[in-house]
């Protein structure tokens, strides 16, 4: 279902709405994480493209990952109602719809436009004050890329393959 991925009106007042309404959820879930991450020279780069020669950071960034999804898992219940309520509406809509298909477009939706998002910006989120690092940046970057992926319901392939060692999580999720 490619009904949330479309660049229009909806989608962007939905996204903004979301992001306005999951502000302080953002800071209380994820900002002692993303402190301790945005403004380090570390990098957890895998793309061997991008490493110059050295090692892939396969490991750091597969726990780093995990500990982004467990924090979101935990917090589950601290998720804002309002945005609960409009994932509960937007299901029934499509299983009016589609049926067989109502879980997978919302977890999608909510990765696309906000959770994802808020990773690869976490200033416009409320979550830092500051930039993060470029390192940082690219770290957060490749940790919303998996929990895009798990939330598509989507293995890494060839066009990224340095990716592929994280398709274990996304089997475990």
């Amino acid at each position: 279902l490619a009904l949330f991925r479309e660049d229009n009106s909806w989608n962007r007042l939905i996204s903004v709405y979301c992001k306005q309404t999951c502000r302080s959820y953002f800071q209380r879930t994820l900002q002692r994480l993303m402190r301790r991450l945005a403004y380090e020279r570390r990098s957890y780069e895998v793309d061997p493209n991008r490493l110059g020669g050295r090692k892939p950071n396969t490991k750091p960034l597969r726990e780093l990952t995990q500990l982004f999804l467990q924090q979101l898992l935990r917090s589950e219940s601290q998720f804002p109602p309002p945005v609960r309520f409009l994932c509960y509406y937007l299901r029934q809509e499509l299983a009016m719809r589609f049926p067989s298909e109502t879980l997978p477009p919302i977890a999608a939706f909510l990765f696309l436009r906000l959770i994802c998002p808020a990773l690869i910006m976490p200033t416009q989120y409320g979550i830092l004050e500051k930039e993060p690092t470029d390192e940082s940046r690219r770290t957060l970057i490749l940790v919303a890329k998996v929990l895009q992926n798990l939330a598509n319901g989507v293995q890494f392939g060839e066009k990224e393959a340095y990716m592929l060692d994280f398709n274990d999580i996304l089997d475990e999720y």
